[in-house]
């Protein structure tokens, strides 16, 4: 895949690694490896980077790759409002097959069924369960390669990533795979144990304002400037931030003020704030509205000590 195909600027080093991997999956799996470990590392490819950095662009492009060269793609999107729920990423993922799963061995489909239901995972435990799993898997893969996309892999269930990271260390020889995005926080250990992790930085001086030129409306002068400041080679930020200053007039523009989120990048960077810790919500409020010099002497105060209740002193 090249930037020119997909439309993803800065992207090319990533894209590159996207593209080896689905060689491989769809042709050159290596039967032979030396352990589990290896073999998963070679059929799960984790990419990793901060909200709005494209990773959800790029398992788009993959997806559509994979199904130009024979093979299907199967999607599961992590929801923050499902987290809790056991194996409610594992209903995702099979919920188009459940409606078709009648040539599956009834042994299998009660293991999955009892799963799903939130019964647990009945006798065998998660190794039977996985094993029905497997067998799914492989059923699919008999109509072409199967690329399974994991998109906000944080916020899948953990019962689910369990469950996918003990099929991925099996499925050695077999024409699965699993492309997997995440941020880079919160995560099993087990996943980047048993990936290939690549990480998407942030775009440099050049791309990002190629990306701005993209636009239909590409902001200019001290905007211009202001965008890519503000923004930091986050490609979200960059269109997000563009877009809000060009709906403002240039007297809504006085120097030296920040560009207003707009409502999709504060539910991106605020959707996490309800996985930190207490400690670190109590100190957020005063954080959000204090100026700089505010900053620094809250800083100072804290040092590396534990952070203080602020509502208890009355200060919040």
């Amino acid at each position: 895949m090249s930037a020119s195909r997909t439309g993803l600027l800065g992207r090319d080093e990533t894209l590159t690694v996207v593209d080896g991997f689905l060689d491989r999956l769809c042709g050159e799996l290596a039967d032979d490896t030396s352990g589990p470990e290896t073999g998963a590392a070679e059929c799960t490819l984790l990419l990793s980077g901060e909200p709005g950095i494209g990773k959800t662009a790029v398992l788009e492009a993959a997806a559509r790759r994979i199904n130009e060269q024979g093979g299907q793609a199967r999607w599961l999107v992590g929801r923050p409002e499902e987290t809790a729920l056991a194996f409610s990423g594992l209903d995702a993922l099979l919920q188009p097959w459940r409606r078709t799963s009648a040539d599956l061995d009834t042994e299998d489909r009660a293991l999955l069924d009892t799963a799903l239901r939130g019964a647990g995972t009945a006798a065998g435990g998660t190794l039977a369960l996985a094993g029905a799993l497997l067998r799914v898997l492989s059923q699919w893969a008999g109509a072409g390669p199967v690329l399974v996309i994991v998109d906000d892999l944080h916020w899948v269930d953990r019962s689910t990533q369990d469950l996918l990271i003990l099929c991925a260390r099996r499925l050695q020889g077999e024409p699965v795979g699993f492309l997997l995005a995440s941020r880079p926080a919160g995560l099993p250990p087990g996943w980047t144990r048993q990936s290939t992790v690549h990480r998407l930085t942030d775009l440099d001086d050049l791309q990002a304002a190629r990306l701005l030129d993209s636009l239909a409306v590409p902001p200019q002068g001290r905007t211009r400037r202001q965008v890519l400041r503000q923004a930091g080679g986050n490609p979200l930020a960059l269109v997000e931030l563009a877009r809000a200053a060009a709906i403002r007039s240039p007297r809504e523009q006085p120097v030296g003020l920040e560009l207003p989120l707009t409502e999709r990048l504060e539910q991106l960077f605020a959707a996490d704030l309800a996985a930190l810790p207490e400690q670190a919500l109590r100190l957020l409020l005063p954080a959000a509205v204090a100026d700089l010099p505010d900053l620094a002497a809250l800083a100072g105060v804290l040092g590396d000590g534990p952070l203080p209740d602020l509502r208890d002193a009355g200060q919040v």
